[in-house]
């Protein structure tokens, strides 16, 4: 493909998209060294945190990842492996949605830092670090997802209704994930069998012939040996060839 034509397709499918994300950020960046510096008042950054969400449209770029993953997909021969690998894509677009709402759930839970009825004072997070608050939120979200429970739950009536929200979400996309990965075991199941199928007929095959074969192997080397001169077909040849590396 020509230079020209991958500029051209770039420019009429991705190239708006990254402009975009790379103003975003460079304003973002802009508004903290203003805000840094004094320059600016934004509401004793309470504005430049809730701007800071908009951080969020990065996560277009994981289109990008689809029709990757797809050319892969395509190059990869074994049944079993492509299997295995939906399986795998399913595993890492569960973990992707968990981190979302771990995030969300932690925004609901400071979004109002004046308030002392929400999840992160009750569970004092602010005291513990950012990884054991982050670890605490996936947690969180992982269990809507499963029959679990854990020691944090909603405290206000925004938190109870992002709650039920995502309850309401994950009952969809688990049932449908169960789905899905029942239905790549079974193929995997189904392949299994077929190949032990085949083993098995390889095996009565080689015993219901082993002694016709071990004979004419015989009579072969008998014959051979007996006449010094005497060319052996090619095919013979190589098949007592391969008879002997499989003793």
């Amino acid at each position: 493909m020509r230079v020209s034509k991958i500029a051209r397709h770039y420019a009429m499918t991705w190239l708006p998209v990254d402009l975009l994300l790379v103003l975003l950020d460079w304003t973002l960046n802009a508004l903290l060294l203003l805000s840094d510096d004094g320059i600016a008042d934004f509401g004793s950054g309470v504005f430049l945190e809730k701007v800071q969400y908009l951080r969020l449209l990065r996560l277009l770029r994981l289109l990008k990842a689809t029709s990757i993953i797809s050319v892969l997909s395509d190059r990869i021969q074994s049944e079993t492996m492509r299997i295995l690998v939906r399986v795998l894509k399913l595993l890492v677009f569960i973990m992707l949605i968990n981190h979302l709402i771990a995030c969300s759930w932690y925004a609901v839970g400071i979004n109002d830092l004046e308030r002392e009825d929400t999840w992160v004072k009750a569970n004092d997070l602010k005291g513990k670090g950012k990884v054991y608050a982050y670890t605490t939120a996936l947690h969180w979200s992982i269990t809507q997802f499963t029959p679990a429970s854990m020691e944090v739950v909603p405290m206000k009536e925004l938190e109870r209704s992002f709650t039920i929200v995502v309850i309401v979400s994950a009952m969809v996309i688990f049932s449908s994930f169960i789905s899905t990965i029942t239905n790549a075991m079974t193929q995997l199941r189904n392949l299994n069998s077929e190949r032990s199928a085949e083993l098995v007929k390889l095996r009565c095959f080689f015993s219901d012939h082993i002694r016709f074969l071990l004979r004419w192997l015989r009579a072969f080397r008998a014959a051979f040996t007996s006449q010094t001169n005497w060319q052996a077909p090619e095919c013979t040849v190589k098949m007592s060839a391969f008879w002997n590396y499989c003793r």
